[in-house]
């Protein structure tokens, strides 16, 4: 009906598993949506330890609200060329399944028991990418999948015989890593890779990223004033814009703030039949 109304108009509907299939009409989480798509299976520690909820959620927010986007700019494009609008239907466990594609890739390649909670190439089963506990009960993060940077990195360790064994089949790797990395705390460790090109960084709280200078220095952290809670501190817009003049960003409003500019602005009611809306309850 409202593309017979307007046949430029794009739409776009978010839900958990689309407008058809089995489960259109099914009612879901993101959780659920993890779980269907067989992230929660792989993430933990080891197939011996229970599957580890991700504090962020990975359904609403990667397979839901950026595919949606994305499925409005492609739409965007699209109505450039054709004059016409599209509807989009995002499934977030579509999304999900989506995002699962190289851990596929990999299962296909390398047979169904490398599906197992921390023994993919990128969950845990490399020394040179993993998580290594520090002497004070921190954490500390190698991301050395190259050659160089796991050269690098054993020789920072003083180990480079390391860097000469076929890390990648030798479980032994790991656990000599594990053992090196405890003797020293997170701190020293970060000092001593400080000049060394190893793709090492140290596991932060949600409070030590707040203070983190990469991160201070992208003001990814401002106040907003609330006419209420005074001002408050949240997360700030992600995409940077350098050539395009800068724009404040406002609080959210409250409820109803406004619904009187809304009417009289942009949808041209006059005063009168605002009122009559108030007094039906409809505003």
């Amino acid at each position: 009906n409202l593309k017979a109304v307007n046949p430029r108009l794009i739409m776009v509907s978010i839900s958990g598993y689309g407008q058809d299939g089995p489960y259109r009409d099914r009612a879901g989480h993101d959780l659920n949506y993890i779980a269907l798509a067989g992230i929660l299976e792989l993430t933990g520690e080891a197939p011996d330890r229970p599957p580890v909820i991700p504090p962020v959620q990975l359904g609403d927010l990667g397979g839901g609200a950026l595919l949606a986007v994305v499925g409005i700019l492609a739409a965007c494009l699209a109505r450039e060329k054709t004059g016409q609008g599209q509807y989009v239907d995002v499934s977030m466990l579509d999304g999900l399944v989506s995002l699962m594609t190289m851990v596929f890739l990999e299962i296909g390649a390398g047979g169904p028991q490398r599906a197992k909670r921390g023994r993919l190439m990128l969950t845990g089963a490399l020394p040179n990418y993993n998580v290594y506990e520090t002497q004070d009960g921190k954490y500390l993060t190698i991301g050395a999948l190259e050659d160089k940077f796991w050269e690098s990195f054993c020789r920072a360790l003083g180990r480079e015989d390391l860097a000469r064994k076929e890390h990648w089949r030798d479980p032994s790797v790991q656990e000599e890593v594990r053992e090196l990395i405890r003797r020293k705390t997170r701190e020293e460790w970060l000092a001593l890779l400080a000049g060394e090109d190893v793709c090492c960084e140290p596991v932060l709280s949600p409070p030590e990223v707040k203070e983190h200078p990469q991160v201070a220095a992208r003001g990814m952290f401002m106040e907003l004033p609330h006419p209420e809670a005074g001002p408050v501190e949240v997360v700030a817009p992600p995409l940077k814009f350098p050539g395009a003049p800068s724009r404040e960003v406002l609080p959210p409003p409250g409820y109803g703030e406004h619904t009187q500019e809304v009417l009289t602005q942009e949808l041209g009611f006059t005063p009168e039949e605002i009122q009559a809306l108030k007094e039906a309850g409809v505003v």
